[in-house]
């Protein structure tokens, strides 16, 4: 399986910063949220066999520089990205990973929850940069994909959550966790953290200038892609802190397959759709025209159900 992201909609587009800036090329086969199946394993590989459920990372690095060293392979200036950046991702009928990029899934995980490890984990590694403790007060600006993680990973972890979402459909998927909802970007500064997960850029000034003294705010959305217009006095005068975040390490992706296995967080919405890969465009247009909260695509009709 592999997820259909909004990313892949930049790429395509060619609004994504990596192709604007020429840092990434085309052409590129685009997926990088995945799930798989080992189909064959280099001499040297250990842990992996085949027939193996699996998922890949993202970010793929260098391996020779100082970032790489510490495993922080999203921050290697030459690195590549499954789908993304000068890497074919997995809309491929074949995906060729370096083992150490490589997880085993448990059991009791299907393929298809498998391919929303990428975007969970993206999520934990966001969350680690914020001061979160059982009482904390948060919001999460945007009720999507991401935005819907990151509600439930903080309400796992006993944080007060509310989530604004001018989408009231995206907004209900919520109640089920007993989460607060609101469609304006009233009262920010009743929070201790702001989490930005839409990539609209409108969204920014509110969060930093409207937000209490000593805020933390995270950005996780992308592409941002026109000029911001921020009055950014309200930072040092109130002591605010902003964080930026993108991929994850590869703690995050241990942890988030143990969350999934733990069933402490639930991926029935995000598994709801199913496509074809031969039905991508009309996956594509789903996403791109908010008619479907996730889309999942069937890259392999016999490993359905596994």
């Amino acid at each position: 399986y592999v997820g259909v992201c909004a990313t892949d909609l930049e790429v395509a587009d060619g609004c994504l910063e990596y192709y604007r800036e020429g840092q990434a090329r085309y052409p590129i086969v685009p997926g990088h949220e995945y799930s798989g199946i080992v189909v064959e394993t280099g001499p040297n590989v250990s842990g992996l066999r085949m027939g193996d459920k699996v998922v890949g990372e993202c970010a793929i690095g260098c391996g020779e520089c100082g970032a790489c060293a510490r495993g922080e392979f999203y921050r290697c200036t030459r690195r590549r990205e499954v789908g993304v950046i000068n890497m074919n991702g997995a809309y491929a009928r074949y995906l060729k990973m370096p083992a150490r990029y490589v997880h085993k899934l448990p059991r009791g995980i299907l393929l298809k929850e498998g391919a929303l490890i990428e975007p969970l984990a993206v999520c934990l590694k966001g969350l680690r940069k914020l001061a979160i403790g059982p009482r904390t007060s948060v919001c999460v600006v945007g009720a999507g994909p991401l935005g819907n993680l990151c509600a439930q990973i903080l309400r796992h972890r006993g944080a007060h959550v509310a989530v604004i979402d001018r989408d009231e459909r995206r907004l209900q998927l919520l109640y089920k966790y007993d989460i607060d909802t609101r469609t304006d970007l009233q009262g920010l500064d009743a929070f201790d953290c702001l989490i930005e997960a839409t990539g609209n850029e409108e969204v920014i000034p509110h969060l930093i200038e409207k937000s209490r003294a000593s805020a933390e705010i995270l950005l996780l959305g992308l592409p941002y892609a026109e000029p911001v217009r921020v009055r950014f006095d309200t930072v040092p005068c109130y002591d605010k802190e902003i964080y930026g975040s993108i991929s994850s390490e590869r703690r995050d992706w241990e942890e988030a397959i143990r969350l999934v296995a733990a069933r402490a967080i639930n991926l029935d919405d995000h598994t709801a759709t199913i496509l074809s890969l031969e039905s991508y465009e009309t996956a594509w247009k789903a996403v791109r025209d908010r008619e479907r909260f996730k889309v999942l695509l069937s890259c392999n009709a016999i490993l359905e159900g596994f």
